[in-house]
């Protein structure tokens, strides 16, 4: 799966420039701050956890 997401990350940063990397990035920044996370390791601590459920990924983004 992670390969996937890659090659999507990879297309929309083809398709819409290097600039969408920074969008991205801020959209992550926002959605770890909305739920109290502090790193990619804290999310990960907080998945592992039971009952923590996700709103939509910080990776899923609007056209």
């Amino acid at each position: 799966m992670v390969g996937a997401q890659v090659t999507m990350m990879a297309s929309a940063l083809m398709e819409r420039g290097i600039d969408h990397a920074h969008q991205v990035l801020w959209q992550m920044e926002q959605w770890f701050e909305e739920h109290d996370i502090e790193s990619v390791n804290h999310l990960r601590g907080r998945l592992s956890d039971e009952g923590f459920a996700l709103s939509q990924p910080p990776y899923v983004l609007s056209s």
